[in-house]
């Protein structure tokens, strides 16, 4: 440190001083702040989130979710504090999951994402929720109807839902053919009251 910098820090220490702050105080402050910033990453929020959710949600939607993350999203962007996390990250992350042809799972992650950096600003972690505002940047999800079989097609569906014992068992035949007969929803005949 040359003369001039060690000058200005003993100026700006007796400054602090003559505020009532202990500049050694407020140098461990500062590191102290830098260190929790840094350790605050994405996945360690992550996990932390999911942790809380747990007891919300099914085994499977716990497992698929945590699944999601560490395949997709931990590998871009887990390491990172999450306060340095950019919109640009969330684009790219996101983008890339896209390009492999699954844009429903990105829609899906990025409000995951959202849920992450929202969990974090209640904890008193200040971001600014890059995902929160990404409504343009993914390609809209297509709407589709369901699959639909025409009365010509019945007959050969019939036959194959008769032939076919190694994928239906007899309950569910039978529960197809009710629903033919009496056109009730899926959910209406397979819950109990």
């Amino acid at each position: 440190m040359n003369l001039a910098d060690a000058r200005q820090k003993r100026t700006e220490a007796r400054k602090q001083l003559l505020e009532g702050i202990d500049p050694s105080q407020a140098k461990k402050d500062k590191a102290q702040a830098a260190a929790e910033k840094s350790s605050n990453t994405f996945e360690k929020l992550a996990r932390e989130w999911h942790a809380n959710r747990l007891p919300t949600w099914r085994a499977s939607t716990a497992k698929d979710t945590l699944r999601r993350l560490e395949l997709d999203i931990f590998p871009q962007i887990g390491a990172k504090p999450i306060v340095e996390i950019t919109h640009q990250d969330m684009v790219r992350t996101l983008r890339k999951i896209e390009d492999r042809g699954v844009g429903e799972l990105a829609h899906l992650l990025k409000a995951v994402c959202a849920r992450v950096f929202s969990y974090a600003n209640q904890l008193g972690i200040e971001n600014r929720n890059p995902a929160a505002d990404m409504k343009d940047v993914l390609k809209p999800k297509q709407a589709g109807h369901f699959a639909a079989i025409t009365a010509d097609d019945l007959p050969a569906f019939l036959a194959a839902m008769s032939s076919n014992d190694a994928r239906l068992y007899k309950p569910t035949r039978i529960a197809l053919r009710l629903m033919l007969l009496i056109f009730v929803r899926t959910s209406e005949l397979t819950e109990t009251p």
